[in-house]
């Protein structure tokens, strides 16, 4: 476990294997909030602090419609930041700056779940394209005993020839873990255990791929959730 000093007898934690801790991590964020508006505010004023430690945005996004899955799954917002290894993750916690910071997000959001991936599709740690006017989006999460190797062999499979892409396949590589005087180590809990993310040129042909060759795919997965995206970053 790589683990820091918060403030106090609080410390914070990463479980995972020494491979994955020290190899580029996908922060996943899914969560609804209480006040967009402070959320985003929080954003900009953070990513000063991000970026100083080596991480970047990767992916920022907004539900716009359920495809797949029941409704507790959903969330509004889902955004991946990369960091390149779990040192630079724990030393942005560390930023007593960054800690005043997140007292405007702890106030903005509600439901949220939080965990670091490690990508295991087969064009491994390329950044997505910046934004384009157009461009269609959807995260699919969810979980199975299988690899992701395995996962994305299935994926690449049922994917048509043009129009629909692959951007990130990631599974969870350290889950956050947490400890206090009074308390033992405690891991946080999550429900995104492996992410799909899709692109394409056009809203209706992601939607078609969606209810179509791959419904059912995402329809035979446990604790499955898809989900048509806004791409906000």
């Amino acid at each position: 476990m790589m683990k820091r000093q918060i403030i106090g007898s609080m410390h914070v934690g990463l479980h995972g294997s020494q491979a994955d801790l020290h190899n580029p991590l996908y922060a996943i964020n899914w969560f609804d909030t209480r006040m967009a508006w402070l959320y985003h505010l929080y954003n900009k004023l953070a990513v000063k602090d991000v970026l100083a430690v080596g991480a970047t945005p990767f992916f920022k996004g907004e539900v716009c419609q359920r495809v797949h899955g029941v409704a507790s799954l959903s969330r509004r917002f889902l955004l991946i930041v990369r960091y390149p290894n779990g040192n630079s993750f724990l030393d942005l916690l560390v930023k007593r700056r960054f800690q005043a910071l997140s007292l405007l997000r702890m106030l903005a959001i509600k439901k949220f779940s939080f965990v670091l991936h490690r990508r295991r599709d087969t064009v491994k740690d390329i950044s997505l394209p910046s934004m384009q006017v157009g461009m269609a989006y959807a995260v699919h999460h969810f979980a199975s005993s299988q690899s992701m190797e395995e996962e994305v062999n299935e994926i690449l499979a049922l994917m048509p020839e043009v129009g629909v892409r692959l951007r990130l396949a990631s599974e969870v590589a350290a889950p956050l873990a947490s400890k206090s005087k009074k308390k033992g180590w405690k891991i946080h809990s999550y429900l995104t255990q492996k992410v799909i993310l899709w692109e394409a040129d056009e809203k209706a042909t992601l939607q078609g791929f969606l209810v179509g060759t791959y419904a059912h795919y995402a329809t035979s997965r446990n604790n499955s959730f898809v989900g048509m995206l806004n791409r906000t970053y």
